[in-house]
């Protein structure tokens, strides 16, 4: 399973490095940031309108848009562990914040506190 969601990161970050830069709404998304919860770790990783995450066995790469604490991120390519799938579009409606130099992202009432790595 380690292996699968080493691969996972890895062909991930291939992608994202491969997107074209463009500069999203909030500029102080920027980086990567990461944190846990009661489950296990998240990472996510804010590039221009570029959003990469890991979270559990789940890795995602897919395009943002943030403003006004509201942060809409539409997967477009998600690994489950065995496979890619494309095409998905999945749209996830996020609110956050920052606080005390950590961003805090609001999923459906369930905060997640996150740390900046670079």
């Amino acid at each position: 399973m380690k292996k699968r969601i080493t691969a996972g990161l890895v062909l991930g970050l291939l992608i994202l490095a491969a997107l074209p830069a463009q500069t999203g709404q909030d500029s102080s998304l920027e980086g990567i940031w990461t944190g846990k919860d009661e489950i296990g770790a998240f990472h996510f990783i804010f590039q221009g309108n570029t959003l990469f995450m890991l979270s559990r066995n789940t890795v995602s790469v897919g395009t943002f848009s943030a403003g006004g604490g509201k942060l809409r991120y539409t997967v477009q390519k998600q690994y489950d562990g065995y496979q890619w799938n494309t095409g998905k579009n999945d749209i996830l409606d996020l609110e956050y914040l920052f606080s005390g130099g950590r961003l805090i992202l609001v999923f459906g009432g369930d905060p997640l506190s996150l740390e900046k790595v670079n």
